[in-house]
Order: structure tokens, then sequence, then C-alpha cells
């Protein structure tokens, strides 16, 4: 980004887990994500999340979750749960989470930085490697260039309230992605400024 962008470094925190570093354009006064850039691992999260099956969805948000968040799958996959449990599922979905948790489906098998083992190759392989990438607050993603960048600095009333900030992204932000992508048209937002994303009525 230009010299003039100012730069915050986010605090950093200890984890267990392996992190990826992503730097996201602000507009402080607005206290909104304007950009983030990208490499070729985060972008291949985000593709492979329209692959999931709902199973899976729900499987990842369901720890802890408010009941109206997942709103009535959250009902139908809970309700699975106990018929599997009570021996009312025919084969070979009588095997508790046969259908209920793919076990294709990980977190970590898609961000392979954030896995201590990385000897095998991610399951998500979607976009051409040595290319910056630019994800916007909508997750729309698009090749990181001049023209784009100026558009998305275009809709900051003022450039002095531009700055970049470099966070960190591990597994619970990817599942925090996840969750806010299901609500919100802001979903950088609700997960690196601690936005709440809204709840689903139902």
């Amino acid at each position: 980004m230009e010299s003039k962008v100012k730069k915050e470094t986010a605090s950093s925190r200890s984890s267990s887990s392996k992190r990826m570093k992503l730097k996201l354009v602000i507009d402080k006064k607005k206290k909104k994500v304007i950009l983030a850039e990208a490499q070729k691992d985060l972008v291949d999260f985000l593709i492979y999340l329209l692959t999931l099956p709902l199973s899976a969805v729900v499987k990842y948000l369901q720890a802890g979750a408010d009941e109206q968040v997942l709103g009535s799958i959250g009902k139908l996959h809970g309700s699975v749960v106990s018929m599997t449990k009570e021996g009312y599922m025919k084969a070979p979905y009588s095997v508790c989470g046969h259908i209920l948790v793919p076990q294709l489906y990980t977190i970590a098998s898609i961000l392979p930085k954030l896995r201590d083992d990385v000897t095998h190759p991610s399951e998500a392989d979607y976009v051409m490697e040595k290319v910056q990438y630019m994800v916007a607050d909508d997750l729309s993603v698009s090749p990181l260039d001049f023209n784009s960048v100026l558009a998305a600095l275009k809709r900051c009333d003022d450039p002095g309230d531009v700055v970049e900030k470099e966070v960190e992204f591990g597994t619970s932000e990817a599942l925090a992605l996840l969750n806010a992508s299901l609500h919100s048209k802001e979903a950088l937002t609700a997960v690196f400024l601690k936005t709440e994303p809204p709840k689903v009525n139902v």
C-alpha cells in the first residue's frame, strides 16, 4: 500500500496453533475494514467455504452458539444426533456422525499454515500462487491491483482516516469468519474490529 497510509500493529496473541498474518486497510473513523491484502491460502479458504455441506457448517458453529444464530437448522441437526444415538437411523447412517460430521471437512485441513504438520497438501487448491489478492469487507475477492485499491479507498471520506493494521488469522478467526459470512455483509469488520454480526430471526 502507499507509504502515506499509517500503520498499526495488532497485539500478538499466544496460541499453540500456527497463525497467518493478514494486512487490513481500515477506515478508523467509520471503524470499518476497507479491504484485506491476502495470499493464496486465505483465498482458497474463502472459496472452500462455498463447498461445505450444511451439516459441516452447523458442526463448526454449534459449540457454544446461541440457538437463534443457527436457526431451525440447528434444531434439525440436534434432533438427528439424538435419533442416531437412540437407534432410529438406518445403516450406514446408524454410525453417529456418518452424515453429520463429514471427516473431509476440517478447518485445519484447508488452512495448511495453521497446522503443525504441513507435509500434506491442502484439500483446497483453487487460485494461482504468486498472486496478491484483495478481499473486500463483504468477502468478494479479486486480484490486487492499483485500480481496485484506488476504487476501494475512494469510499473513504478522508484519506487521513485510512490506516493499515496487521492481524493474525488462525482457527478461531476462521470459524468467526464463517459465522460472520452467514449474517453480515461486513464480515471482516465483524471479525477483526469486534462488532457483533446480526442474528437471524427465526
